[in-house]
């Protein structure tokens, strides 16, 4: 690999105190040198700062920092640090996480050898707090995760054997960066960096580097134990904002992402007690029906494809109905998905046996006071 290759990496930080010196040390150690690292703080009200300072002095001319002083927010801090990158390509990561020695080689490598791909990234190792390894996100043994157009699985959350998580760290392009016309959209308040990889991947080709080469520490001060009001609603912004994308895509990679997408933002708004009454798997389940409706010309074996998918989330609908003790209106969906599915499939395949019971319970019941 020649030194001409000028790869910018920035780190970004808040309060990342513990754990800046242990992730600056991962990239000096990079078998591909970086060109610069720029580290943008947030005005850290820990010692980061000092840390920073002293790591340009031990690193002149490589470490960069970039230290506003207002706070900006997680996302401007990284268009700010963004801003001062002048290699040709950028990997961007937090200070709390610290990459393995071959990472940018790997994925400059893997880049190089994929026709028009401009992105690549490396499989997902989980630490602690301590710096364990706890879990690592997509088994290889079990197939490869997805390269070349990889939009559908990310713009749906389904990138790592259906973990709900998608790339991070990502080498990209400066020229990728710069056309997708906007870094991290500040007006967001988290799920920037989803929003940012469903732009990227809308436009541009992806690469595996076919290893384990990043460290993402889960600890209680980072962005994964927010469990806020403000992400549910940053997911709701990030979805309706690039929905416009799906335009261009076949009936059945509209409904996966919609279906995936859809509920994501159900499951999550659940999770933190701000379900949205928007996203109910059975609203979820009659917008999905009526895109399929809308293309009635669509080939017989594709529109079945597209119902295939809707399906499940007849089962998830009836089941947290029963689970809330909503028995009448849990039959009401049942019978109506099963009018409206042209192919209809007997439920109970699917549903718990106890729930099932319940549900045959409520069908007696109600068949019991129908006149004759």
């Amino acid at each position: 690999m020649t030194s001409s290759t000028r790869i910018s990496v920035l780190v970004v930080t808040y309060n990342f105190e513990p754990y800046i010196e242990e992730c600056v040390q991962s990239l000096v150690g990079q078998t591909l040198k970086p060109y610069e690292i720029i580290i943008a703080d947030d005005l850290s009200t820990d010692n980061t700062r000092d840390k920073i300072e002293a790591l340009a002095g031990r690193y002149p001319g490589l470490i960069v920092p970039c230290l506003p002083e207002t706070k900006l927010g997680p996302a401007e801090i990284g268009n700010a640090g963004l801003d001062r990158i002048r290699g040709e390509w950028v990997s961007v990561m937090d200070g709390d996480d610290r990459w393995h020695p071959e990472k940018l080689e790997k994925e400059f490598l893997a880049i190089k050898k994929f026709p028009g791909a401009e992105i690549a990234y490396s499989n997902v190792r989980l630490i602690n707090q301590h710096g364990s390894p706890t879990q690592i996100w997509h088994d290889d043994r079990k197939g490869l995760p997805p390269t070349g157009d990889v939009f559908t699985q990310t713009f749906s959350r389904q990138f790592f054997n259906n973990t709900g998580s998608i790339f991070r760290n990502h080498l990209v392009s400066q020229k990728a960066m710069r056309d997708i016309g906007l870094y991290y959209d500040a007006r967001l308040n988290s799920f920037w960096d989803w929003d940012e990889k469903i732009r990227l991947t809308a436009k541009y080709q992806v690469a595996y580097s076919g290893g384990i080469y990043t460290d993402y520490r889960q600890h209680p001060g980072g962005m994964s134990h927010d469990r806020s009001d403000r992400n549910i609603v940053a997911m709701m912004e990030v979805y309706k904002k690039n929905k416009g994308l799906l335009s261009g895509r076949s009936l059945p990679e509209r409904v996966f992402i919609m279906r995936h997408a859809e509920s994501a933002i159900h499951e999550l708004g659940v999770s933190i007690n701000r379900a949205s009454a928007e996203y109910t798997y059975e609203k979820i389940v009659g917008r999905l029906q009526q895109v399929v409706a809308d293309e009635p010309e669509t080939e017989s074996g594709v529109r079945q494809k597209a119902i295939a998918m809707i399906r499940p989330l007849y089962v998830q609908d009836i089941a947290e109905k029963l689970n809330g003790g909503q028995n009448i209106r849990a039959l009401e969906s049942w019978i109506g998905y099963l009018k409206n599915d042209p192919n209809p499939i007997d439920l109970q395949i699917n549903l718990p046996a106890q729930l099932h019971h319940v549900l045959q319970g409520t069908y007696r019941k109600m068949a019991q006071r129908m006149p004759q």
